[in-house]
Parts: C-alpha cells; structure tokens; sequence
C-alpha cells in the first residue's frame, strides 16, 4: 500500500516505469540532467561547489558516502523536494542516480547558497537549530554567509 505524499507536483508520473528504464539507459549525467529537467522542470534549483567551512562534519559525511561508493563528491545540489514514500519512486531513482554519481542532494527548505558569493551551501536556521541541539560543533548563530565570505 502506497503512504501518503508529501507533495503531488513531484509525484509518479503515470509512465514511471518507462522513465525509470529510459534513466537506467543513459550514459552521461549530462542526459541524466535533461531527463530531470523533462520530467521535473523546476525540482532543481542550485548546483553549489560545497558545504559551508563553519560546518566540515557536512563535508566529512559527504565524502565518507561518496568513499564508500567509490566516487568523487561532485556539487551540492539543492533541489525544491525530497520524498522517499511509494508515491515517489521516480524521484528516489533520480536522488540514487546523483548520489552515486557524487551529488549531495538537499532539499531548499534545508540549505541555501551563500548570500555573498552564491556558490557554497548554508544550512538554514532550521537545520543550524536541529544541528545545535543533537550537540553537533557548529557557530553560535546561524548566517546566511558561508566562512569564506565572511
């Protein structure tokens, strides 16, 4: 049985098996991205070059991931929804298939670029709050700022 979905705009479409067979087809990420864009026009909304330098534990478990699966981390990618339930296979295909290939996918209620210098990841107050309170080292406020432009 299907759970409920979080959001029906990034739901299955009804051709999903077709789509999921065409992704698992494609040799490049470069037709990856046109696949996404195609089927989710608006899902992405920034590729970011990394993690803020105020939080490195982000970078640390990124990279852990990207060992264990033998790939380089690529970009931080930022996109508008994340959903896991059965509604979404699609979109889990899609998160599985940037994963593996280096990509730490983020939804942007959770993270936003830089406001200086628009490249590098901030965790937004939300996740700096939920951070703090799990004892995770990370600054005493939240900026929007990444270290580097600071």
């Amino acid at each position: 049985m299907a759970t409920k979905s979080l959001d029906t705009k990034y739901s299955d479409p009804p051709n999903m098996q077709d789509i999921v067979e065409e992704l698992n087809g494609l040799p490049t990420m470069g037709e990856v991205n046109i696949l996404i864009k195609r089927v989710f026009p608006e899902w992405q909304v920034a590729n970011l070059d990394g993690y803020c330098g105020f939080y490195p534990h982000l970078t640390t478990n990124w990279d852990t991931i990207c060992n264990k699966i033998g790939v380089k981390s690529t970009q931080v990618l930022i996109v508008r929804e994340l959903a896991f339930d059965d509604d979404h296979i699609l979109l889990r295909n899609f998160v599985e298939c940037l994963t593996r290939s280096g990509f730490s996918v983020k939804r942007m209620v959770d993270y936003v670029p830089c406001v200086k210098c628009d490249r590098i990841a901030v965790p937004t107050p939300q996740i700096h709050s939920i951070m703090k309170e799990k004892g995770v080292s990370v600054p005493d406020r939240n900026i929007p700022t990444c270290k580097a432009c600071r």
